[in-house]
């Protein structure tokens, strides 16, 4: 009898099995549990909704009574009433600041600085004395009854705000407007220009408040982390850092969309062109910046908005006053994304700095003083190594490392990690057995300068045959061998051309097709690392 039970057991167990396979290859489970991308985007998705929820209701002004009074616990006649007296406290603060007084930077931070104080809560617990999300409310509504045409875009928004692709709005909404009224699209945009210069003040100083309160928590940080073991410190700032920012994430997140919403219409320059900001972060994009934030890795297709999705926990870390870092793979790259981005930051009060080659220690260390610092990983890693070399701590040009996004994480932290950062100080003994190996560089050098000097000629008739492209290519090819080539330096000054020439590297770039370029020519020479790469072909020639 023992012996058919144990039987009956194993084939119990064996049918269990059996149906657990059939179940799970059947995609029983995936269906019942989901992946594990649609479990993370559920778990973000309550974040997502607060974060509309608080647009909403600074948006929506049809119901009655309006959103914002839910939210902000105010009636609108007292909500009306704390904008315009905040516009009256602001005004008296900056009375006495001329546009054209050299000293106005440092007197607007004065008074920024003051005016936080207006939205800090008390050592007690006491409600903050001002709400920026009420003043934003209350001025939009004192528009929206003066100018005709003035709520229109805020209409536009509630009414697409579910959606959960990205895309540029202001291509759509203007559009849209004029198809409905004749001038409504121009009688937005003055309104809203208006709106974004009055209101700004109020999100200036909301981030100030935040500035000032959590580097406040950094300093108590500063005693306790000397406490704890040197192995624990990096998770011990991890918790707290996360612990610090939890509670503002949804507000600060908010507070970067709505100055991507003021911003609409609104042109700068980015690399030498003129560009007209169109975007605006939807849902995709909340929940891309929630990953980010937490230190995980967004996969996002070409056109989802990735660049867009890093101002977000870019602008919240850098609240915490220890810095946050972004970076990329280039610096064409680095300094297009911070000139295209900056203005989001600085329309909030930050800084915003870019390393590029060639600074020296002196024009680094304004840079990484900044809330935001963009740059590439050879920047940053050779900067860490300098720093690591300095004889005093004044010499230093990073400060903290507390918070980074890698773009392009793979071809960072993978294909650019299988070559070292090295770097060393000078030596007493040099040895000199190098010689032996001139000769053949010498021959190598002289056979790449004159297939540079070819293409560099080729490329100067394909110019005034105006074919730029082809041109292009081939002068990529020599800034890739010999950067340095005087006509080809003359040709970049040019900068339509070099322009091109970006273009097209960062075309092979993208499709990881780079190495067939370089395979045309006898060496590489990475001008970041200051390191010559030696291809087949000069292989070849050496051996011959």
């Amino acid at each position: 009898m023992e012996i058919v039970g144990i039987i009956a057991g194993v084939l119990g167990v064996v049918a269990i099995v059996v149906l657990l396979y059939f179940l799970w290859k059947r995609g029983f489970f995936l269906k019942l549990f989901g992946t594990k991308q649609e479990r993370e985007i559920k778990r973000m998705r309550p974040l997502v909704d607060e974060v509309n929820e608080i647009l909403l209701a600074l948006h929506e002004f049809k119901k009655d009574p309006p959103l914002i009074t839910h939210l902000v616990g105010m009636g609108v006649e007292e909500i009306k009433k704390q904008s315009a007296e905040f516009e009256r406290r602001w005004a008296e603060l900056i009375a006495g600041i001329s546009e054209d007084d050299p000293e106005r930077a440092g007197k607007l931070r004065q008074a920024e600085d003051k005016a936080a104080q207006w939205f800090s809560a008390g050592d007690k617990g006491e409600p903050a004395e001002f709400d920026w999300r009420a003043i934003y409310w209350g001025i939009q509504s004192g528009l929206r009854e003066q100018y005709a045409g003035a709520g229109v875009g805020d209409d536009w928004i509630c009414l697409h705000l579910e959606e959960d692709v990205g895309r540029p709005l202001y291509r759509e909404l203007p559009a849209e407007l004029e198809a409905r009224e004749k001038g409504a699209a121009k009688a937005w945009l003055q309104a809203k220009k208006i709106f974004a210069q009055r209101v700004r003040p109020a999100l200036v100083a909301r981030t100030r408040a935040w500035q000032h309160k959590l580097s406040r928590r950094v300093s108590e940080l500063e005693i306790e982390v000397k406490k704890t073991d040197e192995e624990a410190r990096k998770e011990f700032w991890q918790k707290q850092t996360n612990e610090a920012l939890e509670p503002v994430m949804v507000e600060a997140f908010t507070m970067v969309r709505e100055a991507c919403y003021l911003r609409l219409g609104d042109e700068w320059d980015v690399r030498g062109y003129s560009t007209t900001w169109d975007m605006f972060p939807f849902n995709v994009q909340i929940i891309g910046a929630v990953v980010l934030h937490e230190g995980k890795i967004a996969e996002m297709r070409t056109g989802e908005g990735k660049t867009l999705v890093a101002t977000m926990p870019l602008y919240l870390n850098s609240l915490m006053g220890r810095g946050a870092h972004l970076v990329t793979v280039n610096d064409y790259l680095a300094a297009r994304d911070m000139e295209w981005m900056g203005p989001i930051y600085t329309f909030l009060g930050l800084s915003v700095g870019v390393i590029q080659e060639g600074m020296t220690p002196a024009e680094r260390q304004p840079m990484y003083a900044c809330d935001i610092t963009y740059g590439t990983n050879n920047q940053f890693g050779f900067d860490y190594l300098r720093d690591n070399m300095v004889h005093s701590l004044a010499s230093k040009v990073q400060g903290a490392h507390a918070y980074a996004i890698v773009d392009e994480v793979d071809s960072v932290l993978i294909d650019e990690a299988r070559t070292p950062l090295i770097i060393s100080g000078p030596t007493e003994y040099v040895d000199r057995g190098y010689q032996r190996y001139k000769p053949g560089v010498q021959k190598l050098f002289q056979n790449q300068q004159r297939l540079s000097n070819q293409r560099v000629s080729e490329a100067e008739d394909l110019i005034k045959a105006e074919k730029e492209m082809e041109a292009a290519r081939l002068l990529l090819m020599v800034r890739r061998s010999t950067p340095k080539h005087k006509k080809l330096l003359r040709i970049q000054k040019e900068g339509s051309m070099r322009r091109l020439v970006d273009d097209i590297e960062l075309g092979f770039m993208r499709d990881k097709k780079l190495h067939e370029l370089d395979a045309e020519n006898f060496f590489t020479y990475d001008e970041h690392m200051r390191a010559v790469e030696l291809n087949e072909k000069g292989r070849e020639l050496l051996d011959s």
